[in-house]
């Protein structure tokens, strides 16, 4: 064991050179996506609502943009633009066909909207804003 270390600390591009190894932007990739999923299911859990993602779909529905607004989406902790889960209709739960991934500041402002019902209520705020022109 105190071998196998010593060895890893003396080479570590080892694991980069091995045939299909990760860079360490796609592991930052991998460890996102699971803490969201992670996060999701805990909600799902506390909100007695349905929980059936994984990783390889959360994957695949990710993007660089916000599946509402079409923003660019970012997974720097912290950002307001931060990749967040969405269920498109809350009462659904969390199950694929059901989630997307949108922005952190989109999603608090959709609270507990279905996306059709949030659409409106920004269609209605744009119609009825006095101060845009």
């Amino acid at each position: 064991s105190e071998y196998a270390r010593q060895w890893r600390n003396a080479n570590p591009d080892y694991e980069r050179k091995r045939k299909g190894a990760k860079s360490d932007t796609e592991k930052q990739r991998i460890s996102f996506i699971k803490v969201k999923l992670q996060d999701a299911k805990e909600r799902a859990r506390k909100r007695n609502k349905p929980y059936d993602l994984d990783y390889d779909f959360m994957s695949s529905i990710l993007h660089d943009k916000c599946a509402i607004s079409g923003l660019p989406i970012c997974r720097v902790k912290g950002s307001l633009d931060v990749a967040s889960i969405d269920c498109i209709d809350p009462e659904l739960g969390y199950i694929k066909g059901n989630v997307q991934w949108v922005s952190w500041r989109i999603n608090r402002a959709k609270g507990e909207q279905s996306t059709n019902e949030f659409i409106l209520m920004c269609k209605a705020v744009l119609e009825g804003a006095t101060t845009i022109p």
